[in-house]
C-alpha cells in the first residue's frame, strides 16, 4: 500500500514536469522551425 503511494506521488511529480516540458515546447517549436528555415 504505502508502495503504490509513493509511485503516485512520483508519478505526479514526474507529470508536473512533463507538463512544463510540453508547455515550453510548444513555445519553441515554432521558433525552432524559424530558426533552422532561416539558416538553410
Amino acid at each position: 500500500m504505502s508502495l503504490t503511494l509513493e509511485f503516485s506521488r512520483q508519478f505526479k511529480k514526474i507529470n508536473h514536469f512533463f507538463e512544463i516540458f510540453l508547455k515550453i515546447w510548444e513555445i519553441n517549436f515554432p521558433l525552432y522551425l524559424l530558426f533552422n528555415f532561416f539558416i538553410l
